[in-house]
């Protein structure tokens, strides 16, 4: 029987003993529809109304109908489980296991493994410096999946510390509040001070500084280097391949492959994911 025909069995039960009660009830208010009217609420009768109700009712051959939850059936068979943790085991990324298994969520495929107690939980914690990158990845654009396939942390805590940084794709800033932002740092403000002054995030300051190469002590790089780095992508290369063979950070070699229109996602040059 479906949820909502119990629910509409119940209900007729609980009018039929209502029905019964109100013939045994003992009208001494004179009311012409006892129980049915707000001031019957004052009545001194209307809790005895309710008790005969509920008597009506524990004497009744049925008690009310549960609704019991619908059961959501786990698409997904044990062997397909334990097919991916035996490959995350052999070193596979969750990305590429998502491929090979022609699963739709990364999430559902985390979940398991933190189920497996292979990865840590969203509350677990992470290097300050990974945790920063990230951000700033976050901050300037980069999708959730592909820094995660960058850095190996996973893409819903990516998100969660972005919102409790409160950094929201949703908000656009302005070319004047971004100059204005960079005015103040070039004048010695930190980006954390920044933030107290203007509301926007530091991280998110700290992504507009490294974008305009004008962090302290932040190594400036040649057009030779930045050509060099965009050829090893074109050539195939991940951009965390390009960083390792270069030794220039992954989030500047990224931020160029923006600016050039190259950034090809989560993909790899041959259409399938980076490795």
């Amino acid at each position: 029987m479906l949820p909502l025909d119990i629910f509409a069995a119940a209900v007729n039960r609980f009018l039929k003993a209502e029905k019964i009660a109100l013939q045994e009830w003992r009208k001494a208010c004179d009311c012409s529809e006892p129980g049915l009217s707000s001031q019957c609420q004052s009545c001194p009768y209307y809790k005895k109304l309710g008790l005969l109700i509920q008597a009506q009712i524990a004497s009744s051959d049925k008690d009310f109908g549960a609704i019991m939850p619908s059961s959501n059936e786990d698409p997904y068979s044990e062997d397909t489980k334990k097919q991916a943790l035996r490959m995350f085991d052999l070193g596979y990324s969750i990305q590429e296991i998502q491929y090979l298994l022609d699963i739709p969520s990364r999430r559902t495929i985390r979940k398991w493994f933190r189920e497996f107690g292979k990865l840590p939980g969203l509350s677990e914690q992470y290097p300050d410096s990974l945790k920063e990158q990230c951000l700033l990845s976050y901050a300037n654009g980069l999708p959730p999946k592909e820094i995660e396939d960058a850095v190996n942390v996973p893409a819903d805590t990516i998100t969660l510390w972005a919102a409790q940084a409160g950094i929201s794709r949703e908000r656009k800033y302005t070319l004047e509040e971004k100059q204005a932002c960079l005015k103040l740092y070039e004048r010695g403000n930190s980006s954390n001070a920044i933030f107290e002054r203007t509301g926007i995030p530091a991280v998110t300051i700290r992504s507009w500084i490294a974008e305009a190469g004008i962090g302290r002590g932040q190594k400036r790089y040649s057009e030779e280097e930045k050509e060099h780095c965009i050829q090893l992508y074109l050539a195939g290369k991940s951009s965390t391949e390009v960083a390792k063979l270069t030794g220039i950070k992954g989030e500047t070699i990224r931020s160029w492959l923006r600016k050039a229109n190259l950034s090809r996602g989560s993909q790899g040059a041959s259409g399938h994911p980076s490795v």
